[in-house]
């Protein structure tokens, strides 16, 4: 439009007039086609709501995902950590058989109590003081550890000399060592009790079958954790 008004006019118009009129149509011309380049540069540089929405929709769903990834070692951290405290206590009891330490009253030797009775999942260290090589009321109790929150015991087994394999119904087992060299053990005050099986499980139906297994064998002292 601008063209052509210019050239309808430019034809009735002196030399002087015709480039004046030239220059200024020439300005106006290119201040126009910088608008539009700098419009098509602002919308190539830009981001629009759309492009913004799907940025923080893919960063929201990345940082739920890392969270329950976290969440879920967390847990199985825990697990861990918990069947690696009873062997602890387990060994800790042996050494107190070997280095023949006393409680208060006079000790007959160490062992480790390890129980689900009630429904709550702890373990500890007994002073055995009537020499029946097991935990019962009378005996002493050095050090406690409850299992955390969520981490339950949920299978006691026991397998005799025979091969036979029965679980603790009342959840509750004992392992004494006889002082002072504590390379005697008792499985529930038995000589006859081989190894002891505890499965350590994880209570979150969201993580399925997460479970670790401590076998303590009687013979030759060796604990395994699976």
């Amino acid at each position: 439009m601008l063209l052509s008004c210019f050239k309808k006019h430019f034809s009735h118009k002196s030399t002087r007039e015709r480039t004046l009129l030239s220059v200024i149509y020439y300005r106006q011309r290119r201040k126009s086609l910088s608008s539009v380049v700098r419009l098509r540069r602002t919308k190539e540089e830009g981001f629009t709501l759309i492009e913004i929405l799907i940025v923080v929709t893919i960063i929201g769903i990345i940082s739920v995902f890392l969270l329950a990834n976290y969440r879920t070692k967390q847990k199985i951290n825990k697990l861990r950590f918990a069947a690696e405290e009873i062997v602890t206590i387990t060994r800790e009891a042996q050494n107190l058989s070997m280095s023949i330490e006393k409680t208060p009253t006079e000790s007959f030797g160490y062992g480790a109590y390890i129980s689900n009775a009630g429904g709550i999942s702890k373990a500890f260290i007994f002073s055995d003081l009537d020499n029946n090589k097991c935990f019962d009321s009378g005996d002493g109790r050095i050090r406690d550890y409850y299992l955390p929150s969520g981490i339950d015991i949920t299978s006691i087994k026991i397998t005799t000399t025979d091969g036979t394999v029965f679980e603790k119904g009342n959840g509750i087992v004992s392992i004494f060592f006889v002082p002072p060299f504590a390379s005697t053990s008792y499985i529930d005050g038995s000589a006859d009790n081989q190894k002891v099986s505890i499965q350590l499980k994880i209570d979150d139906p969201l993580l399925g079958d997460r479970v670790k297994q401590i076998t303590f064998y009687r013979v030759s002292g060796k604990i395994e954790i699976e």
